[in-house]
């Protein structure tokens, strides 16, 4: 079952990273992050009414403590990089966590991939530099170093270091409770941590003539509309729910390096939601990814 639930968290991760392009463009990176939280908890608190309390490890809540502090900085930086990037060239970078979980998970858990999942995760993870192959003229090393010099990409690439992280802490925490009963605590614990940032991130102003933050805060969060919120809550919701069941059945980075073939759809969704350029080049890389994703799955 874990290669199905994988796949469907891929094709919402795609989704949901279009849907929050549009969002955090709408109305800004801190009240697009408490969005997501806020409108997302009802759905895993339903999940989690229907799939029952499960017996909690000790060991589970300073997992969670951890992992919601490190979500919670993801977020920022990853609405942060949608809101002024390019989809299509900032997304295809969160391919790169599997490169990171393997040791993180050695070090937690004491397990690593075979062979088989070690060069899927390598193909996967070469299909980002190809992503960038229309700059390979000016050198073999120009489209790191473009990365480099680009603001949301450099965001994006911290982003794919601290999931790598919170991706292993995800399963410990699950494994130690049950993917319901930890996705409602996550997104609980996110809504209401990033509350106050976002309320004190949202400058008072010309918004309906308020003058308080709180009340710009709720005026930025009008403008994306009720059935906007409501569809940004729901895709991450779902995406969670199958993200976390299929982390009990098998490695983070196997989950994570299928969950990012969802690329492929977020650059067809950049080059004609938002049109941006250099699809042909761009489609290269997501041939090898998806080379890497089959390698996985067939001999991990």
């Amino acid at each position: 079952m874990w290669p199905l639930l994988a796949v469907g968290t891929a094709l919402l991760y795609a989704l949901h990273g279009a849907w929050s392009t549009r969002i955090s463009r709408r109305i800004g990176a801190l009240p697009a992050a408490w969005a997501l939280y806020g409108f997302s908890f009802p759905v895993l608190a339903l999940y989690l009414a229907i799939r029952g309390l499960p017996v909690v490890d000790p060991g589970f809540w300073p997992t969670w403590s951890a992992a919601a502090a490190g979500h919670l900085l993801a977020s920022y930086l990853f609405f942060s990089a949608l809101r002024t990037g390019e989809l299509s060239l900032t997304f295809p970078l969160l391919a790169l966590t599997p490169i990171f979980v393997p040791a993180v998970e050695w070090v937690l858990l004491d397990e690593l991939p075979g062979a088989g999942g070690l060069t899927g995760i390598a193909l996967t993870v070469a299909g980002v530099y190809l992503l960038n192959l229309g700059s390979i003229e000016a050198g073999i090393f120009a489209p790191l170093l473009a990365l480099a010099r680009d603001g949301p990409a450099v965001r994006t690439l911290a982003v794919a270091v601290i999931w790598s992280v919170t991706g292993t802490m995800d399963r410990v925490a699950v494994l130690d409770s049950s993917p319901a009963f930890y996705g409602a605590m996550l997104t609980l614990a996110l809504m209401l941590l990033s509350l106050p940032f976002a309320v004190a991130g949202t400058r008072p102003g010309a918004e309906a003539g308020e003058s308080r933050r709180l009340r710009a805060f709720r005026s930025r969060l009008r403008g994306a509309g009720r059935g906007g919120l409501l569809i940004h809550g729901a895709l991450f919701a779902f995406m969670l729910i199958l993200q976390m069941e299929a982390l009990t059945l098998t490695l983070a980075s196997y989950i994570l390096s299928i969950k990012r073939t969802g690329t492929v759809v977020a650059v067809l969704l950049g080059s004609l939601a938002f049109r941006e350029g250099g699809l042909r080049d761009r489609l290269v890389g997501t041939i090898v990814t998806l080379a890497g994703t089959l390698v996985l799955v067939l001999f991990g």
